[in-house]
């Protein structure tokens, strides 16, 4: 007959399809643990990442309350003296005020406190412990918080 042979041998058709399967042999492993290590990456940004994210909101209420907690703190005298035309913070009052605000936060926070008479500046700083990340060799994320206050004369500003 006069066909068309597709092997020079004889052979069936799906010689060539199997040695193609052949030299592909384990490809798929490494597209599996190449996904893999992908969704761990992004199962680390998301869980460790909102972790951090929540330890920095919970810093920074800390951070903006303490420091217009202090701001709110106005040298009476002063203010009377200059007929409403100056405030100054009560400095001994605000850094008061702040140690019992921040007196609550954990022992690994690291505070950094500037008090004067014109305004207040408070960072609050702290790592995180990571839990997905640490695979990467990232055991750690820092987060900072920083918050400043000055007494204000007249109406609130909106």
């Amino acid at each position: 007959m006069g066909g068309i042979e597709l092997c020079g041998d004889g052979g069936s058709v799906l010689e060539p399809t199997m040695m193609i399967r052949r030299t592909e042999r384990g490809s798929a492993t490494v597209l599996a643990l190449g996904l893999s290590v992908t969704v761990f990456a992004t199962a680390g940004i998301a869980t460790d990442g909102t972790r951090a994210y929540l330890v920095r909101t919970r810093l920074q209420n800390v951070a903006d309350s303490a420091a217009l907690a202090a701001a709110d703190r106005i040298d009476i005298d002063s203010y009377h003296r200059s007929r409403g035309s100056e405030a100054t913070i009560e400095i001994d009052a605000a850094r008061a005020t702040v140690s019992e605000l921040l007196a609550e936060l954990p022992a690994d926070v690291h505070t950094s406190v500037s008090i004067s008479r014109d305004g207040i500046n408070i960072r609050l700083s702290t790592t995180v412990p990571t839990s997905f990340l640490g695979l990467i060799g990232i055991s750690r994320l820092s987060v900072v918080a920083d918050a400043r206050a000055r007494p204000i004369i007249g109406p609130v500003p909106r």
